[in-house]
């Protein structure tokens, strides 16, 4: 059907309405580019006011950006303050009791004191020991105990001078007087806190023994709570080997490892001494919160539950090259912990603040610009830090300046949110969460706390949908067990008939079909590749001698193996197994189970061959891919089972899966056996030298790619290097 438009009018605007309508147009571009400009000019101040991205990680360590906890507010200078430029300061302060800041401006050998508002309190600068005024321009720490005394970490005086607020030295401590120490030892006190009981530790630089613990009077008591030394298996391996073949001079020349040393120390809530390793062999355990007796008591929790923090890497995830191509890791110099546990670190190598809470969940990394350190914000050389009733002082010794930052409403939301969190007060904190997470979708810990207040408020469907966002199997295996409880009591009444009957059917059917001897499976092949698992020296006699294998079956089976490895990874269980498929390539998968099989089939043929092998690489393929069958029971049993069990029911399918390799080497030994006419003990040495055979095989497959990739870029780059000779 045509439609037809009414005809428009020839002269559609007069000139007034061309004049209004070039009015407005007018308008509407001038607002425009006044939205514009606020945009740009907004923009601007943003990246002005915070020149660094915050972000975090996801459970499988990766940085995710996230919203700003901290803006830098201010920087404090000695021409800011009013008095004499600093000069390398070097350590930090904060003394709650009485809201003094203390800062130690070791190139000046002074200690300043500020206000809450960080202005200046008081200066003492001439610190005396009897009488005589004392310098410490290359002292490193500085700690205020809870008796106001000053504690002075002069390094290179090789000394701690305890004074009073008014600069008078009380006592001096140097190195102990002890056969625990080497006679040559140096010492160099890197920091000394106090605890309330009046016990004093002090660390020095070349201590691998720990912490120096004197007593209030200045005596040595000690050492506490030195470092582990860490040991891979190849190092474990040499030791043992060294234990069996070397004499004790050979020991005694041998070169003795040593545990990394302290670096810093931190009075943290309840009197708990922190420690600080800026660098470690492992690079985790870099943070330890110690018990009265030394051990590491700080715990943080992963995907499988709660751990030991020794084995946590406190330090960024990411890693960077300089100029010189040398990798450059997070170097901390600086920890200190508030009164809700936060623990605060500062790295030196690029001047990023690193925020965990006291159950080493990462809340925020942010800073950076060293060597630098031209914006608000950035740094030169970060040494010291300190939280100050929420606001973080970062110490540069280079600028001789110290960079206040804020914490933003959003850090306070996690603040208060973590704390209720970590109390237990799960339904008071998840409206905060909820808050949270409506500002920031990327912060885990949210999914987190969110999946634990559906949990207690027994909205079981919803707290397996966030744990499964928090990556959580903990909170999830907690709700689905209310539910799977739920459903098996609302349906036992018919599930428990039902699963009598198909128990009893399945006995009905084995029973007559034994007695009777009825054939189910009437295609020979197929019938011979079913009794495999269940008489396999007489299925595989068959396939030797009456050609009953085929090799069109042992496809299938190998192309099955690959599809439920495949699908147990991606279909898998959540409380048993996190798909990830951004990082998962099923190749890979492909090359570790139908690779292997044609890998197994090539080597066994020509290792059996020289072995007077009978069996043929069509045969050796077959009985190899048969061999499968419990491998692909066991992966089907594990989809299906691992959507029903609890990760505390596992037990029973690793013994299902144990019972399943064992089973698969079983049938190959037999298998091999068979077709090869091999006596069982010469099986075992032909299987050994196959396994040999393939590790060497893959070792040179990879040693060829590898120096043909090297060869493809060496012509790409001679290539490269003519075209600009040309050109030039």
């Amino acid at each position: 059907m045509n439609r037809q438009f009414p005809c428009l009018p020839k002269k559609i605007l007069t000139n007034t309405n061309k004049r209004r309508l070039t009015g407005i147009i007018r308008v509407l571009i001038a607002l425009a580019l006044v939205l514009t400009l606020l945009t740009v000019t907004t923009s601007a101040s943003s990246m002005q006011d915070v020149p660094y991205q915050s972000y975090t990680y996801d459970y499988n360590g990766d940085p995710v950006i996230n919203k700003a906890c901290y803006v830098p507010r201010k920087l404090i200078t000695g021409n800011s303050l009013g008095i004499e430029d600093m000069k390398e300061p070097q350590s930090i302060f904060y003394v709650p009791q009485n809201n003094n800041i203390y800062i130690l401006d070791s190139g000046n050998s002074r200690v300043i004191v500020l206000n809450q508002d960080y202005t200046v309190n008081r200066l003492i600068d001439n610190i005396t020991l009897n009488g005589e005024k004392q310098t410490f321009e290359k002292a490193e720490n500085l700690f205020i105990s809870h008796e106001g005394k000053l504690y002075i970490s002069d390094t290179e005086g090789r000394r701690v001078l305890v004074c009073n607020n008014n600069g008078i030295v009380e006592k001096v401590l140097d190195s102990p007087k002890t056969e625990l120490l080497p006679k040559n030892f140096d010492f160099r006190p890197m920091g000394a806190i106090e605890d309330r009981k009046g016990f004093i530790y002090v660390l020095s630089r070349g201590s691998y023994y720990g912490a120096m613990i004197y007593k209030k009077d200045g005596s040595f008591f000690g050492f506490y709570g030195a470092n582990k030394v860490g040991m891979d298996s190849l190092e474990l391996i040499g030791q043992i080997l060294d234990r069996l073949f070397s004499n004790d001079e050979l020991r005694a020349t041998g070169i003795q490892s040593l545990p990394y040393q302290f670096t810093e120390l931190c009075l943290g809530p309840d009197d708990f001494i922190y420690t600080l390793t800026s660098v470690s062999k492992s690079s985790t355990g870099q943070v330890r919160k110690l018990s009265p007796n030394g051990e590491n008591i700080l715990t943080y929790r992963s995907i499988l539950g709660t751990n030991n923090a020794d084995s946590f890497d406190f330090s960024d995830r990411m890693s960077y090259v300089d100029r010189g191509q040398n990798l450059r890791k997070t170097t901390f110099a600086d920890i200190d912990v508030d009164e809700q546990g936060f623990i605060y670190l500062l790295d030196s190598t690029y001047g990023k603040i690193f925020i965990y809470d006291s159950a080493c969940n990462p809340i925020t990394i942010f800073g950076g610009g060293v060597g630098r350190g031209t914006q608000l914000g950035t740094f030169e050389m970060p040494v010291s830090l300190v939280n100050v009733e929420g606001d973080i002082l970062v110490v540069d010794s280079t600028k001789g300046s110290i960079t206040v930052f804020e914490p933003t409403p959003y850090f306070e939301l996690i603040r208060q949110a973590d704390r209720l969190y970590l109390q237990g007060n799960y339904a008071a904190a998840m409206p905060l969460w909820g808050k949270v997470h409506s500002q920031d979708k990327n912060f885990l810990l949210a999914y987190n706390g969110i999946a634990q207040g559906y949990l207690v408020s027994q909205k079981y469907d919803k707290a397996m949908e966030y744990a499964r966002y928090a990556s959580s199997r903990t909170i999830y295996t907690q709700a689905f067990l209310k539910v799977r409880n739920t459903f098996l009591s609302d349906n036992f009444f018919w599930l428990a008939p039902l699963s009598i009957l198909l128990i009893a059917a399945i006995l009905l059917l084995v029973m007559y079909t034994s007695r009777r001897r009825v054939v189910l499976i009437s295609n020979v092949k197929l019938r011979t590749m079913m009794t495999t698992i269940t008489h396999p020296i007489n299925a595989f006699n068959e396939i030797k001698y009456k050609r009953h294998g085929s090799l069109g079956l042992a496809f299938v089976l190998m192309a099955l193996y690959s599809i439920f490895s495949i699908l147990a990874i991606i279909n898998g269980g959540f409380m048993f197994n996190i798909y990830e498929p951004e990082y998962y390539n099923a190749v890979f998968t492909v090359i570790g189970t139908s690779g292997l099989i044609l890998l197994w089939t090539v080597v066994n043929w020509g290792v059996s061959s020289l072995m007077e092998g009978k069996g043929r690489m069509k045969e050796i393929f077959i009985i190899t891919c048969y061999a499968m069958l419990p491998q692909i029971f066991s992966l089907v049993l594990f989809i299906a089972m691992s959507h029903v069990l609890v990760p505390d029911e596992g037990a029973f399918m690793e013994i299902i899966k144990t019972v399943c390799n064992i089973w698969t080497i079983i049938l190959i030994l037999f298998g091999m056996t068979a077709i090869h006419d091999f006596e069982f003990g010469k099986t075992i040495k032909s299987s050994i030298l196959t396994v040999l055979g393939m590790a060497l095989l893959v070792f040179i497959t990879l040693m060829v790619s590898t120096l043909f990739q090297d060869f493809i870029n060496f012509i790409g780059t001679v290539i490269s290097e003519i075209v600009l000779r040309k050109n030039v």
